[in-house]
């Protein structure tokens, strides 16, 4: 967390069975951020639910893993009610790119 007036940093309090490595893309909606997660675990979107005073997470839901479509999935937006992202990004291909699939989670 970062406190705008301060400019402090401390890390954000969360369910000791949540990991929050590898997020490639953080979102705000309602009272939850939505996340992308990636590199060394399995590929995933997932909700943290904030608690009341938005300080902590209350609780998560993985939202969509192991999409055979997933190939680098990163980077997205939210547009109303819906969350598109981008499922194959191919970052580390070395031959023929395919085309770019998003994919879209109604939140």
């Amino acid at each position: 967390m970062v406190d705008l007036k301060t400019n402090a940093i401390a890390p954000i309090p969360h369910p000791a069975d949540l990991c929050l490595a590898t997020i490639d893309g953080l979102y705000f909606h309602g009272a939850s951020l939505i996340a992308i997660q990636n590199a060394f675990m399995t590929p995933r979107v997932v909700r943290f639910d904030l608690s009341r005073d938005h300080r902590s997470i209350a609780r998560f839901e993985v939202l969509e893993r192991r999409n055979p479509l997933f190939e680098g999935v990163t980077t997205g937006v939210i547009a109303g009610d819906d969350f598109y992202y981008m499922a194959n990004i191919q970052d580390d291909r070395k031959t023929a790119f395919n085309p770019i699939r998003i994919l879209k989670i109604h939140l």
